[in-house]
């Protein structure tokens, strides 16, 4: 009976040390990804940057408080008033 539960204990001291090494190896794995995906994405960050940047610099805004061409002075002598008249 001793050397049954002996066994048991050692089954499971060597079952327990092998999870803990995988453990590790995924612990690592993931690290490994997080750091890869992180430099990604500032890369990502910086491309983005530099486009609005550049898309600013070159980016002329338009005046919408102005119509296009020539600026009418009297608005009263090209007024034409409609009438309607029933019928």
């Amino acid at each position: 009976m001793k050397i049954l539960l002996q066994q048991i204990v050692q089954g499971q001291a060597s079952s327990t040390m092998a999870i803990e090494k995988k453990l590790a190896e995924l612990t690592t794995r993931i690290d490994c990804s997080y750091n890869d995906l992180n430099i990604k994405i500032d890369a990502l960050n910086t491309r983005v940057k530099n486009n609005d940047n550049q898309n600013s610099s070159t980016f002329v805004p338009k005046h919408f408080d102005q119509l296009h061409g020539k600026a009418i002075q009297n608005l009263k002598e090209y007024v034409h008033p409609i009438s309607i008249s029933e019928i």
